[in-house]
């Protein structure tokens, strides 16, 4: 195919447009990030023995070297002398940066696509004017091809990012639980007191994670936390709620990897249409 008339304007409009939808996706990441720091700091608020990694060092990294402007935010990350809940707010910090930052940009993504729109509908203008028709039309099939496509991504990205929070929580937080049960079963008050308090307060979080999100699931119930505890129940109520929780992660762990390799693999058909659209139009 010989190039198509109105090629460059065409090209232009479409760099300005990637790099608003570069940071909307962006954008959209740190958000879900926030939201994951958000479900383990209320956590590490109430059992300030806790310690895990803090999310989003692989995001951090991709935004330095993504946005000029953000250059140097890895260097202004958590610290390991810092205690678990401040190394998250640390990087709450770092993703409110990068939220200021993208935002402008990213704003500006649905303007943007409307300019690519208009450029792109002048450009099949001039291409009937000039009568190529065999043109037109393998665009055409290539294009409903995408536009197809790009549906089922949209729908599965959204599912990917309201699981991911509730993912990285049970991810992180589900071990801790497992851990305090086994140190209760030497029959230590303390230790069952302490296995279900923290199982209560996952079964809260848990809970208010899945609401905002608007997910269905069959969630643990939170055990009761009576004044004198009586170790066998106590143990049969933490044994109940971590075996459940352990249960939830495994279906959670699953769900989310299936739709994180559905979202790869459905990406990667998209960007292959687009660049095919994109070598004949410019």
């Amino acid at each position: 195919m010989s190039r198509l008339p109105l090629y460059d304007e065409v090209r232009e409009a479409r760099a300005r447009s990637v790099e608003a939808n570069a940071a909307a996706a962006h954008l959209r990441e740190v958000e879900g990030t926030t939201v994951s720091i958000g479900l383990l700091l209320a956590q590490a608020n109430r059992h300030s023995e806790l310690e895990n990694e803090v999310p989003g060092d692989e995001l951090v990294v991709a935004l330095a070297e993504r946005w000029p402007a953000l250059s140097d935010l890895a260097s202004e990350g958590p610290r390991s002398t810092q205690t678990y809940a401040q190394r998250l707010l640390a990087r709450d910090a770092q993703l409110y940066a990068a939220r200021r930052t993208l935002a402008p940009l990213a704003s500006e993504a649905e303007h943007l696509h409307h300019e690519l729109h208009h450029a792109v509908n002048h450009q099949a203008i001039a291409m009937e004017r000039d009568g190529l028709t065999e043109a037109i039309a393998e665009l055409g099939a290539i294009n409903e091809q995408r536009v197809a496509v790009s549906q089922e991504l949209v729908s599965v990205s959204t599912r990917a990012s309201r699981l991911q929070p509730a993912f990285s929580m049970l991810d992180t937080f589900v071990d801790k639980l497992v851990k305090q049960t086994e140190k209760a079963a030497d029959g230590s008050v303390l230790q069952a007191t302490l296995a279900l308090h923290l199982a209560a307060s996952l079964a809260r979080t848990t809970q208010l994670a899945f609401d905002e999100l608007d997910l269905d699931a069959n969630l643990p119930t939170a055990p009761e936390t009576p004044s004198e505890i009586d170790i066998d129940e106590a143990m049969r109520e933490a044994k109940r709620v971590t075996v459940q929780f352990v249960e939830l992660r495994e279906l959670v762990t699953k769900l989310y990897a299936d739709l994180t390799a559905q979202e790869q693999e459905l990406r990667s058909k998209s960007d292959a249409l687009a660049r095919s659209i994109i070598e004949r139009t410019g």
